[in-house]
């Protein structure tokens, strides 16, 4: 193989790895975004974030894949800040086809002691896919029982299948083949350089930082982190167009 087939096949391996990894890192983001819509009525339109409350809520800790086989545990915690006893009531919307507004509702009334913390689980199967491929599920805390609700979290659920792996498995064998065709086409171009030209070599920083980027990406959307999760695929993208514009006055 001559040295310009090496650079073609290091430009392959390393575009799968990166495919992989911008396919899973886009339909993660663009789950929880999905799940940013997800409220359910009358919930949308009293929810009023200015009233007061003592209590607090964690991120939910949602799993990023499952599979239509699988039941997940859904968490959050709740947080009495105060030194005084507290009884808000926490309601789970969690989706459901065929009912109303496409959700069920877990509303429960809480008692925590002054500065208590307390974790709340719902679990979540395929009954609760929507369209085929998400769940989703929003918490909301309400001071009393009747009053609007003032603090709420969300997420949303890929459901995927692929073969007989769980959903576990499946993240597991995305980010590995990601991460190592990327880090193997990666290689395969430095190696093929010059030694004394390797530093500066333009391609070999574009595809170290693409590398960087994916890897933010799924760290980020692992952790439930939108906001890192979505800002690292803008900026892929805005990467992506740059190098593609780039190419192109370079061959002009």
């Amino acid at each position: 193989m001559n040295k310009k087939s090496r650079f073609i096949l290091a430009l392959i391996v390393f575009g799968v790895g990166f495919t992989i990894g911008l396919i899973f890192n886009t339909q993660a983001v663009w789950t929880d975004l999905e799940g940013m819509s997800f409220w359910g009525y009358p919930e949308a339109t009293s929810f009023d974030q200015s009233i007061e409350i003592d209590g607090e809520l964690s991120p939910l800790q949602c799993p990023v894949l499952i599979t239509s086989h699988e039941v997940a545990t859904v968490k959050i915690r709740v947080t009495n800040k105060t030194d005084n006893q507290i009884n808000p009531w926490l309601q789970a919307s969690i989706s459901k086809p065929g009912e109303r507004d496409s959700l069920v509702r877990h509303k429960q009334e809480l008692i925590l002691a002054p500065r208590e913390t307390k974790t709340m689980s719902w679990e979540v199967s395929n009954e609760n896919t929507l369209l085929n491929r998400s769940i989703f599920v929003r918490t909301f805390l309400f001071k009393i029982e009747n009053y609007p609700p003032s603090l709420t979290r969300h997420c949303g659920i890929m459901v995927r299948d692929f073969g007989s792996l769980t959903g576990t498995q499946i993240i597991l064998l995305v980010v590995i083949s990601s991460l190592v065709l990327m880090g193997v086409g990666w290689w395969l171009w430095w190696s093929n350089l010059v030694p004394m030209r390797r530093r500066e070599n333009r391609v070999v920083m574009i595809l170290g930082f693409m590398f960087a980027l994916n890897t933010i990406s799924f760290v980020s959307n692992l952790m439930g982190n939108l906001v890192i999760s979505g800002f690292a695929l803008v900026l892929t993208a805005l990467s992506l167009i740059a190098i593609v514009e780039t190419f192109a006055y370079h061959r002009n």
